[in-house]
C-alpha cells in the first residue's frame, strides 16, 4: 500500500482519491498506465491477435517483443518470472531456437521497483 497524506485529495502520482488513505500498488499502476495500455491495445499486433487475423510470423515477432519487455520488467519488479517463462515456452513451440532467445533485444529503460 502507498500512504496518502491525510489532509489532501491528491493521491500518489497526482491521482485524486478523496476517500482513500492508502492505495494498493496494483491500483496505482493500473491507473497510471491506463493510457499506455489503451495505446498498446491499439497496436497492430495486439489488434490482430484480438481479431484473430495475425499470421504466425507476426505472432512470433509480437511474442519476441513481449519477451524483451517481460525479462527486465520481472527482474526490476522482483517478480517470479512466470510471464517470461510462458513467452519463452511459446517461442520454443514456434521453433525459435533456444540460443536465439539470448539475441532478443531487452527493454533498456526499466525502472527498479523493488
Amino acid at each position: 500500500m502507498i500512504p496518502v497524506p491525510a489532509n489532501t485529495t491528491d493521491g500518489p502520482l497526482g491521482l485524486v482519491e478523496p476517500s482513500a488513505k492508502h492505495f494498493p500498488l496494483r491500483e496505482v499502476l493500473r491507473l497510471e498506465t491506463q493510457e499506455i495500455h489503451e495505446r498498446m491495445h491499439r497496436h497492430r499486433g495486439f489488434a490482430a491477435v484480438q481479431n484473430a487475423t495475425i499470421d504466425l510470423t507476426s505472432y512470433g515477432l509480437l511474442l519476441r517483443r513481449l519477451y524483451g519487455f517481460y525479462i527486465p520488467f520481472e527482474i526490476a519488479a522482483a517478480l517470479i518470472p512466470n510471464r517470461s517463462r510462458w513467452l519463452k515456452n511459446d517461442l520454443l513451440a514456434l521453433k525459435v531456437p533456444a540460443y536465439a532467445l539470448a539475441d532478443i533485444p531487452l527493454c533498456p529503460d526499466m525502472p527498479h521497483f523493488a
